[in-house]
């Protein structure tokens, strides 16, 4: 779920570029292959889109909240659903400090 943002681009890269290169990763220790070193930045830089869209998804949300004295059913359902679609967003970040 916390990559889904990170393949969708590089899916829309794919389709709309031409020359891409496909990288394959080291999966574990053992494996030989170039080793790059990391460079120091916090640990959440590599998920700043994602976080930028958490804070818009939140933000969304929390002025349908506010924006009206009595929230009806189809604002708590925009509510919920602004909600749900950051999930992914927030399991980036959450996967970004480990």
């Amino acid at each position: 779920m916390a990559l889904s943002h990170a393949i969708a681009r590089g899916v829309l890269k794919g389709l709309l570029t031409r020359g891409g290169t496909f990288h394959v990763t080291r999966k574990g220790a053992e494996q030989p292959g170039p080793v790059r070193p990391a460079a120091p930045q916090a640990p959440w830089f590599a998920v700043r889109e994602e976080a930028l869209l958490l804070a818009g998804l939140m933000l969304a949300a929390a002025a349908l909240w506010v924006g009206s004295a009595e929230t009806t059913a189809q604002q708590a359902a925009w509510m919920a659903l602004l909600l749900l679609q950051s999930l992914p967003y927030a399991a980036a970040l959450s996967c970004a400090k480990r």
